[in-house]
């Protein structure tokens, strides 16, 4: 494992339980109180998964909408009573630097969350709020500096106070860690398992509700860490449309569904759904979340993903931490910027 995760992704994922914390104590950011009508995550790729988790976690918290925006402008509906939450790791996502300066122009209150750059930059020239998470790291492995901020953001607001769900969730992961990580076999440890069923297989992630967000985030992982192919789908739409096409054939794939409060009308779906799966030749894995919260069982789904992706990598015998084409990208784009 050392010789082929050489720049040490398996550090960045067994931290992500005190990133949590730390995110959440040292987070903070003095701003003078403010009740939205509207809150927009402006993002994309790893830091954006931010936002929608926590989109989908605090839309049974808050009385206002939360949604996350993944383009280079931001809705028509964000005026000066909106807040508008800005991540970007880097702090130089072009997409994200426009949509902070359109949110400028909408008079929105403007929150950063990053390690610096332009983003930083730009907010000392328009006076927004900014939070600065740990340099060093790889966007999708600031997931939990990322989450806590925004969590520290509703608690500084006097929207909600998430510290203690937070504490919980921090506690869940690391106890889960005692099983995920390397040293444990197999035949004991569910995400090596998983691995090995993946290794020779396109994985479609499937979820519902608020665990899409765990869906998401274990595709984007896949895609990064394991250097795959992954894609991901959300029940019930999937069963007007792709459901098709798995009718018609499923060989060389698999259906992983990530399953939490399901209530019969959700189970009744998702077992027919591995029926048809199945009878088309396709492999088809579940993953229960733990927890109590809702914030619990996103992140204990999550975790799982985030180690599976890696022992991908392992097997694959391909280091998880470069994505090479993404930065050539952002090069050829940074000519015409």
């Amino acid at each position: 494992m050392e010789a082929i995760d050489r720049e040490d992704m398996l550090s960045s994922i067994f931290s992500l339980p005190e990133h949590l914390i730390q995110g959440m104590h040292g987070n903070r950011v003095d701003i003078p109180y403010f009740r939205p009508e509207n809150i927009v995550a402006c993002g994309m790729g790893g830091s954006a998964i931010a936002g929608e988790i926590a989109a989908a976690w605090l839309c049974e918290r808050l009385h206002m909408p939360f949604v996350t925006n993944r383009k280079y402008v931001i809705p028509s509906f964000v005026s000066k009573k909106s807040l508008v939450i800005a991540l970007s790791y880097s702090g130089n996502t072009y997409e994200t630097l426009n949509m902070v300066r359109e949110a400028f122009e909408r008079k929105a209150t403007v929150i950063a969350i990053s390690s610096g750059g332009k983003l930083k930059e730009l907010m000392e020239e328009k006076g927004g709020y900014f939070i600065e998470v740990p340099k060093g790291l790889q966007p999708r492995a600031a997931l939990g500096y990322l989450v806590s901020a925004i969590g520290s953001i509703m608690k500084s607001l006097n929207i909600y106070d998430p510290e203690v769900e937070m504490m919980k969730v921090s506690a869940l992961l690391k106890k889960m860690r005692e099983s995920l990580n390397p040293s444990v076999p197999l035949e004991d440890n569910e995400a090596k398992r998983i691995a090995a069923q993946l290794a020779e297989r396109i994985p479609v992630i499937y979820s519902y509700g608020p665990y899409v967000s765990a869906a998401n985030r274990w595709h984007t992982q896949i895609n990064e860490n394991s250097k795959m192919l992954a894609f991901y789908g959300a029940l019930t739409e999937m069963d007007h449309n792709e459901i098709v096409g798995w009718n018609e054939g499923g060989k060389g794939f698999s259906a992983v569904f990530l399953r939490a409060d399901e209530n019969d009308i959700l189970r009744k779906i998702t077992e027919f759904n591995r029926t048809v799966m199945k009878k088309a030749g396709a492999q088809v894995i579940d993953v229960r979340a733990r927890g109590e919260s809702t914030l619990e069982k996103i992140m204990s789904l999550i975790y799982v993903g985030d180690f599976v992706s890696y022992y991908l990598a392992i097997l694959r015998e391909v280091d998880p931490t470069p994505v090479d084409v993404i930065k050539e990208l952002k090069e050829e784009v940074s000519k015409v910027l």
